[in-house]
Formats: C-alpha cells, structure tokens, sequence
C-alpha cells in the first residue's frame, strides 16, 4: 500500500530524468513490466529510481543488469524463497 505523501503517476522513459530531480522515484514489478512493453526507453533511465517492489526473480535480474550497465552498485533484498 502507498502512505499519504506518495505520488502515483504514470510515466514516459523521457520524462523520469525530470522527475527524478524533485522527486525520489519509486516502481513495482508490475508497473515496470508494463513500461518495458509501452516504452523501449525504460531500461536506459532505471538507475533513475530508488526502490523497486514486489518484483519477480526474471524482473530483479533485469533491473540488476540494467544497473551494471551503466556501472551502478546496487543491493536486492527479499525473504529469499523466491530471489536470484
């Protein structure tokens, strides 16, 4: 569930950089996964966001390579039953 102060919007892969300046950017799996279908430049802005929740195996792998493309550190975390 979202707390009060967090904002849902939908998103265009041109736009995130904007909103990343003002804004700590947050998605989940399912979100993401319609945004890799809609929009080819998703995977380019990813190291853009904070937080990634309630994400598959196949989708934190993706997400991670993502990361290290562009030479980014990254942590994923979850209860293990079902992680890469």
């Amino acid at each position: 569930s979202y707390d009060d102060e967090s904002k849902v919007c939908a998103f265009v892969a041109s736009e995130v950089a904007a909103l990343a300046t003002k804004n700590d950017l947050a998605t989940t799996g399912k979100n993401l996964a319609a945004a890799f279908e809609f929009d080819e430049g998703t995977k380019q802005v990813l190291q853009h966001f904070k937080i990634f929740a309630r994400m598959t195996p196949d989708a934190k792998e993706t997400v991670i390579e993502c990361l290290h493309s562009v030479g980014l550190l990254c942590l994923m975390c979850g209860d293990g039953a079902n992680d890469v």
